[in-house]
C-alpha cells in the first residue's frame, strides 16, 4: 500500500462498523475521500510521513473506543477534528500498561496546536500526549483538563483527579510551551492533578 497518495477512491463510504485504521503509507499526503464517514468505533491514524491534514475525518463527535494519531511527521494541526466532544476507551483496546488510552498523540514531529481538540469534553481511559517535537500549543485541551467538571468519567486516580478524565494523563517531550507538566498547567493554572505525570 506504500503508493496510494489518496483516499478519493472511498469518497461513497459513510460508515465503519468498527476501527478505521489508516498506518504505514509512506506517501499518502490526503485523506479528504474519507469526508462521508460519520461513524467510527475508533480511528487509528499511524505512520503516514507526508500526511499534511486530517481533513476528511471531521465528522466525529463521539468515538467509542478512541483516538490514536501516531509518527504523522507532516501533520501540523487537528483542526480537522473540531467537532470531535467524547472519547471512549475500552480495556479490551490499549490496556497493555495498566491504563486504557481515550486519546494518543505522540511522535508527530510538525505538530504545532490541539485546537482542533478544543470541544473534546471527556475522556473515559487516560490521555497520552507525548514525543511531538513540534507541539508549543496545548490550549487546546482546556475544556478537557481544566479543574471544571463538563463531562461524565473524572476524576481519574487520586484525590484531586481531572473531573473530565477517567483515568491517567501522560505528558513530556514536546516543545517549549507544551513539553513539561509545569508549563501546561501554568496555561490554565490549575491544581490538584495528582494523576497526570510527566515522562
Amino acid at each position: 500500500m506504500e503508493s496510494i497518495e489518496n483516499l478519493d477512491d472511498f469518497s461513497s463510504l459513510a460508515e465503519v462498523s468498527g476501527r478505521l485504521t489508516i498506518s504505514g503509507n509512506a506517501v499518502l499526503t490526503s485523506i479528504s475521500g474519507l469526508g462521508g464517514i460519520e461513524t467510527a468505533s475508533r480511528v487509528i491514524i499511524n505512520d503516514n510521513p507526508l500526511l499534511q491534514s486530517l481533513e476528511g475525518v471531521g465528522q466525529f463527535n463521539y468515538l467509542q473506543f478512541g483516538l490514536e494519531i501516531r509518527n504523522n511527521d507532516s501533520l501540523t494541526n487537528l483542526d480537522a477534528l473540531s467537532g470531535l466532544e467524547k472519547l471512549d476507551a475500552s480495556i479490551m483496546i490499549i490496556c497493555g500498561n495498566d491504563y486504557c488510552t481515550s486519546l494518543a498523540i505522540s511522535g508527530n514531529d510538525g505538530l504545532q496546536n490541539l485546537n482542533g481538540l478544543a470541544q473534546l469534553s471527556w475522556a473515559i481511559g487516560s490521555v497520552a500526549v507525548e514525543n511531538n517535537s513540534s507541539l508549543a500549543d496545548c490550549t487546546g485541551l482546556e475544556t478537557l483538563l481544566n479543574q471544571r467538571d463538563d463531562g461524565v468519567p473524572g476524576p481519574g486516580p487520586g484525590e484531586e483527579g481531572i473531573p473530565d478524565v477517567g483515568r491517567f494523563v501522560f505528558w513530556g517531550n514536546n516543545a517549549s510551551g507544551c513539553n513539561s507538566l509545569n508549563e501546561f498547567v501554568d496555561v490554565f493554572e490549575l491544581e490538584g492533578f495528582e494523576n497526570i505525570q510527566d515522562l
